[in-house]
Order: structure tokens, then sequence, then C-alpha cells
């Protein structure tokens, strides 16, 4: 592996490891589908900021959050490696 591979590989891993999913700009209903789909029960007639408070609190968001960025972290180097 080159320098330069190795320098983008730093520098996408950087971005993905700050990254976080933007919950602000999904909808009422597209907030409550991600809570189901980790196991978290959320309610449409909260706000949308309750909502969001809620389901980032959870420890299935946080989960979920690690392995989206897992995932995201072996596919950039699956693509810097050419595999």
């Amino acid at each position: 592996m080159s320098y330069s591979e190795i320098k983008e590989l730093r520098d996408r891993l950087r971005v993905i490891n700050s990254s976080s999913k933007d919950l602000a700009s999904m909808t009422k209903s597209d907030i409550k589908e991600l809570g189901t789909s980790i196991g978290v029960s959320l309610n449409l007639s909260s706000s949308k900021a309750n909502m969001i408070s809620t389901l980032s609190a959870t420890d299935e968001f946080i989960l979920y959050e690690v392995d989206r960025k897992n995932f995201d972290a072996a596919k950039a180097t699956k693509e810097v490696y050419g595999v």
C-alpha cells in the first residue's frame, strides 16, 4: 500500500468516525421507522426534537451508530485496497 493510499484511507476514516446519523433531516415517520428497526419504540405524537432526543440516548442507537461506522470503515478500506 502506498503512502497516498494510506493517507486517503486515514482521511476517509476520520470523516466516518466524526459522522453521525442526521436525524434532524429525517421525518418523524422515518425516525420512528429507524427506531423500530433497532428495537426502540417511539411515539409519533411526540415532537420531532423529543423523538430525536429519546432515540439518540438509547443503547440501541449508540450500537447502531457503532455498527454503521464499522460497516462504512470496512467499505472504505476495501475501496482503497481495491478488494
